[in-house]
């Protein structure tokens, strides 16, 4: 009990060493926050780029089904017409030319409290074996 008291008062203010591992988790939290507002804003264009570029709803989750040739066709189409307009990208990159999301600060936020949590998770976990 005194070990786990005591880290959990180094751990009042928040730090790492381990900046890399930081960025990482908070950069596929973000993702994952940000795919999920999607989502719910663009219900139809997320669920179809979900299943023809296999972006995932949740941190290594599965993506359902394969879409149809006639929606293959279409996001086909839309990259074409964005290569001639001079914007070179690709089906994983169509959910970047939506507008911002307004609640954006508030996704990053919750996403390095996230990537924080598990790193510190982890090292209560190291510490009181």
């Amino acid at each position: 009990m005194e070990r786990l008291s005591w880290l959990l008062e180094i751990e009042r203010d928040p730090f790492t060493l381990n900046d890399h591992y930081l960025s990482d988790k908070k950069k596929r939290w973000l993702d994952y926050y940000r795919l999920a507002r999607r989502q719910t804003e663009h219900p139809t264009l997320m669920q179809l780029l979900t299943r023809a570029v296999g972006l995932s709803t949740s941190p290594g989750g599965t993506v359902p089904g394969a879409p149809s040739d006639y929606q293959m066709q279409s996001i086909n189409n839309a990259l074409a017409e964005l290569k001639a307009a001079g914007i070179d990208c690709s089906a994983q990159d169509l959910p970047a030319l939506l507008k911002p999301d307004q609640m954006d600060y508030a996704l990053r936020i919750m996403a390095e409290v996230r990537a924080y949590y598990h790193g510190t998770s982890i090292r209560l976990v190291h510490f009181c074996q």
